[in-house]
């Protein structure tokens, strides 16, 4: 009976290690078989940020993009923002090519979170499902999505203006916070 055991065991690991598969086999504590095991996702291969276009800054009732890039092997990935300390989910996204560095592949997952959102401290999260081949993995990213102040200011190069006459308004447009300052020329 022993041998018929080990030979059923030696069959379905030389199965397994046979296939493309990439599992992980390992022996059971009472000797039962074979069992195949996750790995963890090697974290040092993600990046989960908040952006908005041109580096501006998350204010609130604009709309801005959660986003992970990542060059390791995750399972499929959704975003969820946390209310009252429990997940809401956002929706699921899909894996985009962004090219590679040093031979490595660089996938990228945007999702709009449309404007609307309010002042004050927003925790989102991105929750990488488990696979027969990784551990699921929650990543979480604290925003304080406050107003930024901004100032405006306008000039001309002459001075004092004449009435009937064409003049040229610039205006500056500077705020504090992360975005760059906005400029434009008004005729």
């Amino acid at each position: 009976m022993w041998v018929g055991k080990r030979v059923a065991v030696g069959l379905i690991a030389l199965i397994v290690a046979g296939s493309a598969a990439p599992a992980v086999l390992a022996r059971s504590s009472q000797d039962a078989g074979i069992r195949l095991t996750t790995t963890p996702v090697d974290q040092s291969g993600l990046e989960f940020r908040a952006i908005r276009a041109q580096g501006a800054p998350i204010v609130p009732g604009q709309a801005f993009w959660l986003e992970v890039r990542r060059t390791v092997e995750t399972g499929p990935l959704h975003f969820a923002e946390l209310v009252d300390g429990s997940p809401v989910d956002l929706g699921s996204v899909s894996w985009t090519d962004s090219g590679s560095s040093n031979g490595t592949q660089i996938l990228l997952a945007d999702l709009e979170i449309p404007a609307g959102t309010t002042k004050g401290s927003h925790t989102y999260q991105a929750i990488f499902d488990a696979t027969a081949t990784v551990d699921a993995l929650t990543l979480e990213l604290t925003l304080d999505v406050e107003p930024v102040a901004t100032s405006v200011s306008i000039s001309t190069p002459l001075n004092p203006a004449q009435t009937h006459h064409d003049i040229i308004l610039s205006a500056e447009i500077s705020s504090v916070g992360t975005g760059a300052g906005r400029t434009g020329l008004f005729v």
